[in-house]
């Protein structure tokens, strides 16, 4: 990783010093990382229900599509049956035997009527049972609709407040060789971002190769990204020119890096406690001729303990809940 290259260029955070005296200010700023914590929390609950939502949206459209094929295929197939019965039925049983100049012609039309009438039955019955489906799947749609549109004005509102906060937060800066009070009594981390937790460490497949000293998250395309743990922040901005942004974070006896953000709410020296907001994944980028559209965004987690990498699973717990 290229942070390698970027940390000892850093001055250590010392440990030993002692935190100043609370004060008013001390006790303000308290607060408000406090609020920035329960906002962020509660986005991140957003963030994971409108994933949820929108996956059963897909699901129920996909389940809509495949029924309407089906009810086309069924329709194609009973209109085929219908003009062949036309066709063979021109006349009724009585004038096709009178008109008929053979017998066996018209058992022939008798036999075809009986065999054809339960076919089309058969495939009626078909029809209703796939147009009570299309309903129920309709209904589920209109639904999850519904929820999609109330959790994403809940969603923007909470983003709109978080903004406005960070807007007027001034954060405690630290002096290099300051640490901040850290009341973690074991080391374990709240995920930093809501989605899918890709296992890379120490993954020998190829595609993984740069990712094997840690995790990564699949996730939602403008995601909020907090800190998993509390401490100071070492390191905030782009970890190579034109790349995304990095944030690494020290504790006592360790440190986490996180990389692929697409913009930042922290930096260099400030204060941070477990739980408060970060930064930002980049945007579903701009669609191009012959790519596929990219739904999902990566984080990358990288954990030290006792100078050493440790596989970020061990140390993760559930979710906090929202304070």
């Amino acid at each position: 990783m290229l942070w390698h290259k970027i940390l000892p260029l850093l001055m250590p955070v010392s440990l030993a010093c002692a935190a100043p005296s609370p004060s008013s200010r001390d006790v303000s700023q308290k607060a408000v990382q406090q609020k920035l914590v329960k906002i962020a929390a509660t986005i991140q609950n957003y963030e994971a229900q409108l994933s949820a939502v929108e996956h059963d949206l897909n699901q129920a459209r996909a389940e809509e599509s495949a029924i309407l094929g089906e009810l086309d295929q069924h329709n194609q197939r009973l209109m085929e049956t219908i003009h062949y019965l036309r066709h063979a039925t021109q006349y009724s049983p009585l004038l096709a035997m009178l008109s008929a100049p053979k017998p066996e012609d018209v058992i022939h039309t008798s036999l075809l009527l009986r065999s054809i009438t339960p076919e089309i039955h058969r495939r009626n019955q078909q029809l209703l049972e796939k147009v009570k489906a299309l309903s129920h799947v309709r209904a589920q749609l209109e639904t999850r609709q519904n929820q999609l549109r109330d959790i994403t004005f809940h969603y923007h509102e909470e983003r709109n407040n978080l903004d406005a906060l960070l807007k007027n937060h001034s954060p405690t800066v630290y002096a290099i060789g300051e640490n901040p009070e850290n009341n973690l009594n074991t080391f374990t981390l709240i995920p930093p971002v809501t989605g899918k937790l890709i296992p890379t460490y120490k993954d020998p497949r190829p595609e993984w190769a740069s990712f094997t000293q840690g995790v990564i998250f699949s996730t939602r395309p403008g995601a909020h990204v907090i800190s998993p743990l509390s401490g100071t922040i070492a390191f905030a901005g782009e970890y190579a020119k034109g790349q995304e942004k990095m944030v690494i974070v020290e504790a006592p006896n360790s440190h986490i890096v996180i990389s692929g953000l697409g913009s930042l709410n922290c930096k260099a020296g400030q204060s941070i406690i477990a739980g408060e907001p970060i930064g930002r994944m980049p945007p579903k980028p701009p669609l191009k001729a012959g790519m596929p559209e990219q739904n999902t965004q990566r984080l990358y987690l990288e954990v030290w303990c006792q100078e050493q990498t440790i596989d970020p699973r061990t140390v993760l717990k559930e979710k906090r809940k929202e304070p």
